[in-house]
C-alpha cells in the first residue's frame, strides 16, 4: 500500500526533525519559483532564465527523491542528508543565478516570497 510520507513515521525520535527539515526544503524551492516567475515578470529572458531554472530542476529532483523514499530517509540518515543538502545548494545556487543577472536582480524577491 502506497500511503504519504508523512504519514506515519518508522522511527519516533524523527516525528519532529523530518517534517520540519522538508518543509524548510520545500519553502526554498517555492521561494525559487516565485523568485524565477518574478524575474521573467521583470522582463529577464528564456536565456537568463536557463542557468536558475536548471538548478531549480535540480533541487526539486533532490527533494522529490528523498519524499517518494517510503522510509524519508530514516534508514540510511546520513546519506538522506547528504541528498537533502545537494537540494539546499542547488535552490542557492538558483537564486544566487537570479541576483547575477543585471535584469532580473531589479525584481523584488520580497513580493516572490508572498506569492
Amino acid at each position: 500500500m502506497v500511503s504519504e510520507p508523512l504519514h506515519k513515521f518508522c522511527h519516533s525520535h524523527h516525528e519532529y526533525c523530518a517534517p520540519r527539515t522538508l518543509s524548510i526544503l520545500k519553502t526554498r524551492v517555492r521561494l525559487l519559483f516565485g523568485e524565477i516567475k518574478a524575474a521573467r515578470s521583470a522582463g529577464a529572458t528564456d536565456e537568463e532564465l536557463a542557468a536558475p531554472r536548471d538548478f531549480q530542476r535540480k533541487a526539486q529532483f533532490y527533494l522529490d527523491f528523498i519524499e517518494a523514499e517510503n522510509s524519508m530517509g530514516f534508514h540510511a540518515p546520513q546519506e538522506a542528508v547528504r541528498i537533502l543538502g545537494e537540494s539546499i545548494n542547488f535552490s542557492r545556487k538558483g537564486q544566487m543565478a537570479l541576483r547575477k543577472k543585471p535584469d532580473a536582480t531589479k525584481v523584488n524577491t520580497q513580493s516572490a516570497r508572498q506569492k
